[in-house]
């Protein structure tokens, strides 16, 4: 049996193609996502899904990457070869730096950005639930490779494979 994580959004239509090619196996595929609605486009006939998060926490997510979406959306169409946009960009930092009140250089900004994010070991947001329902799925079928999506759901996976012996890849 199969078991394949996805974590990302991002990552659906690479999931439809495996499952596309896999053809006639898929009777023995387990997936793992934060939510069904994740993967509601999908033809998922045969499949087993394993949830992790419950609606609300999905939902949180959701709204936050439909801000992050939007927000590059407006960076893209202001940079989009014009220096008008460019200078607009600027400007809107600006404002939203007096507003906040913290006026620092860009290259203070990244200097302290990087001492934070080189001092901590970052680890996902749901990663206890991730690692309960995949021990949860191990535990109700046998599993012969594990495959998954996202680097950031390496740690869980390695560990639970190296535990149980379960060859797993990265797709």
């Amino acid at each position: 049996m199969r078991l394949i994580v996805i974590s990302q959004r991002d990552r659906v239509g690479e999931l439809e193609h495996l499952l596309t090619m896999l053809g006639k196996d898929r009777n023995t595929i387990i997936i793992v996502c934060p939510s069904r609605r994740l993967l509601a486009k999908c033809d998922l006939r045969g499949t087993e899904i394993f949830e992790y998060l419950t609606n609300h926490q999905f939902n949180r997510i959701q709204l936050k990457n439909f801000s992050k979406e939007l927000r590059l959306r407006f960076v893209r169409v202001l940079r989009n070869g014009s220096s008008l946009g460019f200078m607009t960009e600027k400007a809107i930092k600006f404002m939203i730096s007096l507003t906040r009140g913290d006026l620092q250089t860009v290259s203070q900004q990244k200097s302290n950005t990087m001492l934070t994010t080189s001092n901590c070991n970052w680890t996902p947001p749901h990663h206890h639930e991730l690692a309960l329902t995949l021990e949860n799925a191990l535990n109700k079928a046998e599993v012969d490779l594990i495959e998954f999506f996202d680097v950031a759901d390496l740690e869980i996976i390695s560990t639970l494979g190296k535990e149980s012996s379960i060859p797993i890849s990265l797709r």
